[in-house]
Parts: C-alpha cells; structure tokens; sequence
C-alpha cells in the first residue's frame, strides 16, 4: 500500500464529509465535525474502550495545541458558574472580574488565565479534593467533548451555541457573549453578583470545522512519516461482525 496514495484518498473522503456538513444546521454541523474529530481521536488510540474523553483530550493536544495553546487552558467563565452554583456560599469567592461590558472576549483575552487561577487557588484552599475535578471539567478542549455529548445524547447544546462565528474580533475563534438583565443601569459587576448578566461560552461550528482539519493534517502527517495507516488498528478488526467487534 502506497501511504501517500491512502493518506490522499481519507483526505477525500473527510473532506466530502465535512462539505456535506455545510448544508446542514448549525447544531448538526456541530455534531458533525466533532464526531470526525472523535474517529480520529480514536483511531490514534487503536479503539481502546478506556476513558474516551481522556484519548479525546489528548488528541486535540497533541495534534492542534500547537496552533490553538488555549485548548489545553482552563476557562475562567464556565469554571466561575460551576463553582459559584456549589462554592458561593463560603466566604471569599471570587468575583467574575475577567470580563468586560462591551468588549469582545474570547480565549486569548486579557486576565481570562489569572482569573482561572483565582478561581483554582479558591479551591486548593478550600476544598483541595475537588480541585482536579473542576480543572479537568473545564478544560477547552474537555469542554469541546462536553459539547458533544450534549449534542448527541441530548440534543440539547448550552444556550447561544447556534451562533456563528465572529471573525471579526475572533478570528474564527471560541468567543463568549454577555447577557444583560434587566438592571442595566447599574455596574458590570454588580450585575454580575446579583445574577443579572451572564456570560456565555460559544463554540462555533466554523472554528470546529477547522478544529477538523488541523486534526487531520497533523495527524495524517504524523502518520505518513511513519508510514503507518492513520487506521491501522482496523486491520485486526472483524468487519463482518462490525456491530460487535
């Protein structure tokens, strides 16, 4: 088998995928790329039936954080709501200070890793035994994969998913998008505090799709100068009983 030759031909054929995907909505877009992402995720993994998400994870480190660094980061936002909905109570807790009212923010944006680490050293000295649990929650890319399971089991994605990108002031990147309330005369901070605004992450189906294709071009690659068939593992598989196997 000439690796060049196969490389080219599931090049093709994920790239069909994906172009299918555009017609779609952009829930199902959504879906779409990750499930892309996860088969080659687990491919590279060889199938192993052991913590999906974790082989997830490491996939999308692997092969993309060199291009986005930021998946391998903690988000302050989604972290500051978990915490706050079972951490609010104890004194001392941080205030979402990272965000700004009328600003664009994404995962790049000015103070968004110092408050991530405000909000992991809240914990550490308060309740150290949960610690690795919200860090690994709210990782960018264990988000992506929450993101998945929300829509495949669920169809039922965090609220503003449907929005698409702003490559404007993104980049095509993940971005977030603040909701006032009612007391919108009153500071950013307060709001926040009394619950009046919230900030929202989104994860738009253009970043996902090129999220894809980075995936696998490096994996590919990675592959090729090994000369190794990015699906090997499918060799030892029996195909006639592919439901089971």
């Amino acid at each position: 088998m000439n690796i060049d030759n196969r490389i080219a031909d599931l090049t093709k054929v994920y790239t069909e995928y994906s172009d299918e995907l555009r017609c779609c909505s952009r829930h199902i877009r959504s879906t779409g790329h990750i499930i892309l992402i996860d088969s080659l995720a687990q491919a590279y993994a060889g199938y192993s039936t052991h913590d999906p998400k974790r082989i997830f994870y490491k996939f999308l480190v692997r092969f993309c954080a060199d291009e986005w660094p930021f998946l391998e980061w903690v988000d302050p936002i989604t972290l500051y709501y978990d915490m706050r909905n079972h951490e609010k109570e104890q004194p001392g807790f941080p205030l979402l200070s990272c965000v700004r009212e009328a600003c664009e923010h994404t995962p790049y944006s000015e103070g968004f890793q110092e408050q991530s680490e405000e909000l992991l050293q809240y914990l550490a000295k308060r309740n150290s035994d949960k610690l690795m649990k919200y860090r690994e929650r709210h990782i960018y890319a264990n988000l992506i994969y929450q993101l998945r399971n929300k829509l495949v089991h669920e169809m039922n994605p965090p609220q503003w998913q449907s929005l698409p990108s702003a490559p404007e002031f993104s980049d095509g990147l993940p971005f977030y998008i603040g909701v006032a309330g009612a007391l919108l005369g009153t500071p950013l901070t307060e709001r926040i505090e009394n619950g009046e605004t919230t900030w929202h992450l989104v994860i738009p189906s253009e970043f996902l799709e090129s999220l894809l294709f980075t995936a696998m071009k490096n994996y590919f690659r990675w592959c090729q100068y090994r000369n190794m068939d990015p699906f090997i593992a499918n060799y030892d598989r029996n195909h006639f009983l592919g439901w089971y196997d």
